[in-house]
């Protein structure tokens, strides 16, 4: 009985039996794998797709507000853009040296350069307040730059790692 067990198992192999099983296991596998490798080349293309998506929907986001700020320049009157050409550096400059010269009347008051009542500020906030302004004026700083930045020359800036959602 064993003689013809072994007899059947030493047939099958020379018989090609036993390397078709194998071969078809090895095919199955290679198969499975070139799938996979497919499947992961396509998952590559859509997250392309998406950034392209993305990164188009910037700029047309930049040209359509461009494009819009043309428009109303051109239906304009000429007098009308011209106050505006004329009004809006001369009211920029003096925001701006307004808005430095508080911020340096707070530094001032915070570094003890200048007395507590020696300030206008002070009259209006306490040294707590000035504390708070002096911080909302960095963050608006910042703020303000960088969206500046921005409108001026696109939305190119890469987002750290991790800070993508907040």
């Amino acid at each position: 009985m064993l003689t013809e067990l072994l007899g059947g198992f030493v047939t099958a192999i020379s018989g090609g039996g036993l390397f078709g099983i194998l071969g078809s296991i090895a095919t199955t596998f290679l198969k499975q794998r070139a799938e996979q490798k497919e499947h992961e080349r396509e998952m590559d293309r859509q997250r392309m797709a998406i950034q392209v998506a993305d990164k188009k929907g910037s700029w047309d986001g930049l040209q359509a507000s461009h494009e819009s700020a043309a428009l109303i320049a051109a239906n304009s009157h000429q007098w009308s853009n011209d106050i505006k050409n004329i009004f809006r550096p001369f009211i920029t400059t003096l925001l701006v040296a307004l808005t430095f010269w508080m911020f340096l009347e707070m530094l001032s008051i915070l570094t003890g350069v200048k007395a507590i009542g020696d300030s206008v500020l002070t009259h209006v906030f306490d040294y707590n307040e000035v504390i708070l302004l002096v911080k909302y004026y960095v963050n608006s700083m910042v703020f303000a730059t960088s969206a500046s930045i921005m409108w001026w020359f696109g939305d190119r800036a890469q987002m750290p790692p991790g800070l993508r959602n907040i």
